[in-house]
């Protein structure tokens, strides 16, 4: 199983729209070391006849959703069965986990034990909520939606290919890649990037959290709404529809294009400030 080559190709993708500020010889040697290094771990056995077999019931859906525990035993696979069927699979190998569907249903899924792994992915038909603090060296989501209530760290690569995203907690990681319909930051939330983040929402981007990225982030949405606060070093955002009524700053360059721009908030950019193709510019400030 490997995702890498797909995960830094969108990271590529950010530091090309933003190629005039940057170097970009720099950027393709990290990118490319960045993704040797994910490849080298992300092997996870089909088979396994050395592992620890485990079974776990799973009760009574709260909600419409199941409360889930992980069962962190190294070289175990734990199925979890609901009305004797098994619906999902645990593999516990060498720090990493993989936790997928096994059944055709949508279920939704309730993480509810706070774990420290290796590697972490996630591939289900459902949404998958975690409840409590996790903290990863990388992790990837597959899932129609998935939802943070707490702390969630990832020393280096975070990508989530979800249909939905809904942020209550506080992410942090190295690199983040977002691909899916919407990605909500909500109020107190927050997330912080220690180097590029690439958000590509196909339908809508809302903001009301404090999100901060150390390098570059690219923005690409046809809908962005941002009532909370946003800082990147170097910023390129793309949409239909942009309204700001929190506060955007960078520390050197904000490039992007936009039909309609609704600026009732704060902007602050420390170098060059161009937005190309703007139909309509609406500023109270």
């Amino acid at each position: 199983m490997m995702f890498s080559k797909k995960i830094i190709h969108i990271l590529l993708l950010s530091n090309l729209y933003l190629s005039s500020s940057i170097g970009m010889e720099k950027t393709l040697v990290q990118a490319q070391n960045q993704e040797d290094s994910i490849e080298e771990t992300v092997h996870v056995p089909l088979a396994f006849p050395q592992f620890k077999q485990k079974t776990s019931v799973l009760p009574t859906a709260i909600g419409g959703e199941l409360p889930l525990h992980f069962d962190i035993d190294d070289m175990s696979v734990v199925n979890y069965e609901l009305d004797g069927l098994c619906i999902a699979r645990l593999v516990h190998a060498n720090q990493n986990l993989l936790f997928e569907s096994q059944h055709q249903n949508l279920y939704n899924f309730l993480l509810k034990n706070p774990i420290k792994i290796g590697q972490l992915i996630v591939k289900t038909l459902g949404n998958f909520k975690l409840e409590k603090p996790i903290e990863t060296q990388s992790s990837y989501f597959e899932c129609k939606s998935v939802g943070f209530s707490d702390r969630f760290s990832s020393e280096h690569i975070l990508s989530l290919d979800t249909e939905f995203c809904d942020v209550h907690g506080h992410l942090s990681c190295k690199d983040i890649v977002f691909k899916g319909s919407r990605l909500n930051f909500m109020g107190a939330s927050s997330l912080t990037v220690n180097g590029a983040a690439a958000l590509l929402p196909s339908k809508s981007f809302f903001n009301a959290g404090e999100i901060t990225c150390a390098n570059n982030t690219l923005i690409i949405t046809p809908a962005f709404e941002n009532w909370g606060k946003l800082r990147s070093k170097n910023l390129f955002l793309s949409s239909d529809k942009i309204l700001n009524e929190g506060s955007i700053k960078t520390d050197e360059s904000l490039k992007g294009e936009c039909k309609i721009f609704d600026h009732k908030g704060a902007l602050d950019v420390g170098q060059d400030c161009i937005l190309e193709n703007c139909e309509k510019l609406f500023t109270q400030k």
